[in-house]
C-alpha cells in the first residue's frame, strides 16, 4: 500500500482534509462565469473549442483558495491548470471530495445559508 494519497481535480468544488489532530483544511476550486473546465472538454475537441470561445479564451479563469489553520492562500490559474493534491496517508483521518453545492447548505433552524467553512465542517462530520 502506498504512503500517499493523490487527488486530481477536474471541475469545481472542494477537497477537504481532516488531520489526526482534528484540524480541517480545504481547497476551494472555482471558475469565472461558473464555467468549470470538466474532464469531458479534454476529450471532445468541439466542446473544447466552444468552451474557449465562451470563456475568455481560457485565460485566468480558475481560482484556487487553500485554507488551513495557518491562514488562506489564493491564486488565479489558467483554465486547464493541472490540479493535483498529495496527502500523506498516515497524516489524515478523512479526505472528502465535495461538490460546490456544499456551500449552499442551509439551516432550517436559522432559516439561512450556512457559511461556507461551517458547511464544510458539517459535511465532514466536525
Amino acid at each position: 500500500m502506498g504512503e500517499e494519497i493523490q487527488v486530481y481535480a477536474y471541475g469545481d468544488g472542494y477537497i477537504a482534509a481532516v488531520d489526526r489532530s482534528g484540524e480541517l483544511s480545504y481547497a476551494r476550486i472555482s471558475f469565472q462565469e461558473n464555467m468549470p473546465y470538466y474532464l469531458s472538454y479534454w476529450v471532445n475537441e468541439k466542446r473544447h473549442s466552444l468552451y474557449l470561445q465562451q470563456n475568455h479564451q481560457g485565460t485566468d479563469v480558475l481560482h484556487l483558495d487553500r485554507v488551513t489553520g495557518a491562514g488562506q492562500q489564493s491564486e488565479d490559474l489558467y483554465y486547464d491548470a493541472p490540479l493535483s493534491f498529495v496527502f500523506p496517508q498516515k497524516g489524515y483521518t478523512l479526505l472528502a471530495l465535495l461538490s460546490d453545492g456544499v456551500a449552499a447548505l442551509s439551516s432550517i433552524a436559522e432559516n439561512r445559508l450556512i457559511p461556507g467553512p461551517r458547511s464544510i465542517k458539517t459535511a465532514c462530520g466536525l
